[in-house]
């Protein structure tokens, strides 16, 4: 799971597949490609401030705008919110966020974006600015728009391309935001959601348990903390790791509280060992087979034999472990 940078000070959005959603998928501008093929697909839908009649008039297609007129208006009718926008923004105003929505649009698109998404503190859109995702210099404009540098702000998205991999190469934090796999915003921006008061009283009590693993601050009760809080903090690996061996008592509240669907490894290269912690790490695939390895061909970062993209999973250290 990523965690909240502290000097994290804008949120920016995706407008479609991650904040809005469409009632009936129609793509009117798909019959401009359509029915002039190759060429057309070079025309710039998404950086050029006009209407749809504009391109079908270049194109020589306005025998088709009455049909592609209609399946515009009836697409634009059913946008809607996802379910759980609203809360997102209230909890972003709330954690002192700044907010804006950047999104590669046609120029029909983005006073419906407007209307749904009214208030925020930016808009960023690729007809109005003549740049789209990934490009770098439409970034900038959301930074410039925003006042903040890259680093401080997080960029959300259902497009690996243009929401995550475009903002990390600016310089950007980025979340890949995959509904698909049943995620939503509040999924994924969990930590980043976060109030400097939720942040500063989990930070209390890891610093706590830091300072005095076997008194006063369980891991359980910092569990506690974070479920009520609804995210993680940073410090998530720097639980030490018990002195004794883990009791089943033990791991259960040591798991309690954690995303669901994270990876388990047990690094053991020489046999399974005595339990000592569990801990949330950056991990990889590995090329080489651990023969005592029990799940998976795994290694923690970094490495360099590593294969595959990292990801987060639950470590439960083994006594004598090796690394």
């Amino acid at each position: 799971m990523a965690t909240r940078n502290h000097v994290t000070k804008a949120l920016v959005l995706d407008a479609f597949g991650t904040a809005i959603q469409y009632g009936q998928r129609l793509a009117p501008y798909s019959r401009l490609l359509t029915g002039r093929g190759e060429g057309a697909a070079r025309l710039p839908f998404l950086t050029r401030d006009v209407p749809v009649a504009t391109f079908a008039a270049e194109l020589g297609l306005e025998h088709l705008l009455p049909d592609i007129e209609a399946d515009l208006a009836e697409e634009l009718a059913g946008l809607r919110l996802f379910a759980e926008v609203p809360q997102v923004l209230e909890q972003s105003r709330a954690a002192g966020l700044r907010l804006a929505v950047c999104s590669n649009l046609a120029a029909e698109y983005g006073p419906a974006v407007l209307g749904l998404l009214p208030g925020l503190d930016a808009y960023v859109f690729s007809y109005e600015v003549g740049l789209a995702k990934p490009e770098p210099a439409i970034f900038q404009r959301v930074c410039d728009a925003l006042g903040c540098a890259p680093g401080e702000v997080v960029f959300v998205g259902d497009s690996k391309r243009c929401d995550v991999d475009g903002p990390r190469a600016f310089g950007m934090q980025a979340r890949h935001l995959d509904r698909r796999g049943g995620q939503s915003l509040l999924d994924v921006l969990a930590d980043v959601l976060l109030t400097s008061d939720q942040l500063a009283s989990i930070g209390s009590a890891y610093d706590a348990l830091r300072a005095n693993p076997d008194r006063g601050v369980s891991a359980a009760s910092v569990r506690a903390r974070l479920a009520a809080a609804g995210g993680q903090e940073p410090g998530m690996a720097s639980i030490p790791r018990a002195a004794h061996p883990m009791t089943v008592g033990d791991l259960i509240a040591a798991l309690q509280g954690l995303p669901t669907t994270l990876p388990v490894m047990i690094p053991a290269e020489g046999g399974i060992d005595h339990a000592g912690a569990v801990r949330v790490t950056d991990a990889a695939r590995h090329q080489r087979n651990w023969a005592g390895t029990p799940v998976g061909q795994y290694r923690e970062l970094p490495d360099d034999e590593t294969t595959d993209e990292p990801f987060r999973a639950v470590v439960i250290d083994l006594d004598g472990a090796s690394r």
